[in-house]
């Protein structure tokens, strides 16, 4: 076997498909760790596999402008889907199994196949990779940028482009809406930060000051300031969006910022390649706070809907920080690695992190507890946005897929019923009183189990 250049797991785990530049595809049997099939009929390098939600086919796609799509159970190919005038780079299905996405470094297209025919439905021309990406605060549009100098404004709902923007002169590497989705801030490789108007696609203002990429943007809550962090220079812009006026400096001295303003925006809080977590006064530009994250690199922060919790991403996972107090509430475990930028939900029950090679990760936020992990996209996740009515989690990933989760199942828990049986009952505060480190559930030590122990549970969680 010759240098493998893709692998992907079967649904239930006891299949294997691997794909590599011998231009073959070989089928793993998990169990007695031997090759079942070895698949020929590419002429180039196998680029990227992936099985079908129910397990049934898989698909391969190559150097040679083809993908395959094949039988799981016999190996037989099931159909050849030519289209594409380049190589294609990778390959994803639907979370139903009935398309598959594929894109082309090459010819600069996303393509939409129908799994049962083979027949194209769709094809996305203009990019080829997507860098970075951000959701308008109703989830209906998406701003995308890519390595191309261009940014794409697209309809979720009816799948279709409204505007491209252009004027960035390299890569854009950040995206951020204002909180009334007017505005569209971007950041790039050009060392500016551009302002957008989201209704014209037009540009307001150009602000110049970084002596290097801008890797990071965020807005205040009420959008009257953008915050702009650099890389190599190691310094924080406040600027003034109304006017394009520079208002103030902070010095982090850390590169790799990530941004995230308190909900009431007094706080701007910026997580570093330090390992450490720094509070400012948004005011004055004083430092109110400064924290150590031990797991590693901060790769992204996030404060819940209330403002009372900050959540931070490093190697290890999600940790949970008291915003007031700088303390450590909990770490939210997930696989060693790098995560993405973290989100809430909109009660601050759920939080959800993108994890690069292990799909999202969803945890519930009281009990600490991993509910479930989305696997779709064929790459990382760049971007995560809730759906306003809280329920569906929509992803956008460089391999250029939008995939919209249903999480209901995970948000219609009773608001006490924290072992999730169903029922709210003395079990629930057992289940709680463990977290307190106590063996009784009569918390407030009266001697009676009752309401005033629920009522101690709900001034702890900030009830």
């Amino acid at each position: 076997m010759d240098r493998v250049h893709s692998v992907a797991f079967s649904p239930d785990g006891k299949t294997l498909v691997s794909g590599g530049w011998d231009k073959t595809v070989l089928l793993w049997d998990i169990d007695t760790r031997s090759v079942r099939y070895v698949l020929t009929g590419h002429t180039s390098i196998v680029t990227s596999v992936a099985f079908s939600p129910d397990g049934q086919i898989f698909a391969s796609a190559s150097n040679d402008q083809t993908i395959r799509l094949w039988e799981a159970d016999t190996g037989k190919l099931r159909a050849t889907l030519w289209k594409h005038i380049g190589g294609v780079d990778r390959i994803t299905f639907s979370p139903d199994g009935k398309t598959l996405a594929s894109s082309s470094y090459d010819d600069e297209t996303i393509r939409l196949w129908e799994t049962d025919t083979g027949e194209q439905r769709t094809t996305i021309t203009g990019h080829w990779r997507l860098g970075t990406a951000a959701f308008s605060p109703d989830q209906r549009t998406i701003a995308i940028g890519s390595e191309p100098e261009a940014i794409w404004l697209w309809d979720v709902v009816t799948d279709q482009k409204l505007a491209t923007l252009t004027g960035h002169t390299r890569g854009v590497t950040a995206l951020a809406f204002s909180p009334n989705g007017r505005t569209l801030a971007s950041g790039s490789w050009d060392k500016t930060v551009r302002l957008w108007d989201v209704a014209t696609g037009k540009l307001r203002v150009t602000l110049e000051g970084h002596s290097d990429m801008v890797n990071a943007i965020s807005f205040s809550p009420d959008g009257k300031i953008l915050a702009s962090g650099g890389n190599a220079n190691r310094l924080i812009y406040l600027w003034n969006t109304e006017t394009g006026t520079r208002r103030s400096t902070l010095n982090p001295d850390t590169t790799g910022i990530s941004l995230a303003f308190s909900p009431d925006g007094q706080t701007l809080v910026g997580g570093g390649g330090d390992r450490y977590i720094r509070f400012w006064d948004v005011n004055t530009g004083e430092r109110r706070m400064i924290i150590y994250d031990d797991g590693g690199s901060i790769d992204g922060v996030a404060f819940s809907p209330d403002g009372k919790t900050l959540a931070s991403t490093n190697g290890h996972g999600v940790y949970l920080w008291n915003a007031d107090t700088g303390r450590r509430r909990t770490t939210l475990w997930g696989r060693t690695g790098n995560y993405g930028t973290p989100a809430f939900s909109a009660d601050g029950s759920v939080v959800v992190a993108p994890q690069i090679g292990h799909g999202i990760y969803v945890w519930d936020v009281h009990t600490e507890q991993l509910h479930a992990t989305l696997e779709g996209h064929a790459s990382e996740a760049i971007d995560l946005a809730f759906w306003p009515d809280d329920h569906n989690l929509v992803s956008l990933s460089h391999d250029g897929t939008l995939l919209l989760w249903d999480l209901g199942r995970f948000l219609t828990q009773m608001p006490w019923d924290v072992n999730n049986d169903g029922v709210v009952n003395i079990l629930d505060l057992t289940f709680v009183a463990s977290r307190f480190g106590e063996n009784s559930p009569d918390l407030n030590g009266d001697g009676v189990v009752n309401i005033l122990d629920l009522t101690l549970v709900a001034q702890h969680i900030g009830e």
